[in-house]
C-alpha cells in the first residue's frame, strides 16, 4: 500500500534497526520488541535518526504511520516519551497472528 499510495516516502524509506537483540532502554531485564523482530525503527532519505523525546517527526513518518496502524502496528509517537521513528506490533496483533 505504501508503495502505491505514498511513492515519495516509499522510495526514501530506510530502516534504522529491526532485529536488534537488546534490553529496553534503561532496563537490565526487559528485552526490547526489536529482539523479537516485532519492532522497527524507520528513517527517510538518509537522514539521521529521529531523536526520541524531541516532539518532532520526519515528514516520511507522517506519510506512512497510517498504513502501519491499519496493519496492527503501534506508533511510538504515542509513547509517554515520543519515539516517532519506532513502530511495533500491537499486543492484539501478535495474539491474532499466533491464534
Amino acid at each position: 500500500m505504501i508503495r502505491e499510495n505514498e511513492r515519495d516516502a516509499f522510495e526514501q524509506i530506510q530502516t534504522a534497526g529491526m532485529l536488534c537483540c537488546r534490553y529496553v532502554r534503561g532496563s537490565s531485564r526487559a528485552l526490547s520488541n526489536h529482539s523479537w523482530g516485532t519492532a522497527i525503527d524507520l528513517t527517510f532519505n538518509g537522514a539521521d535518526v529521529d531523536r526520541m523525546g524531541d516532539e518532532r517527526c520526519q515528514v516520511g513518518l507522517l506519510m506512512v504511520y497510517k498504513y502501519f496502524h491499519a496493519a496492527g502496528w503501534y506508533w511510538g509517537r504515542g509513547f509517554s516519551r515520543e519515539d516517532s521513528m519506532h513502530f511495533e506490533l500491537a499486543d492484539e496483533t501478535v495474539r491474532r497472528l499466533l491464534a
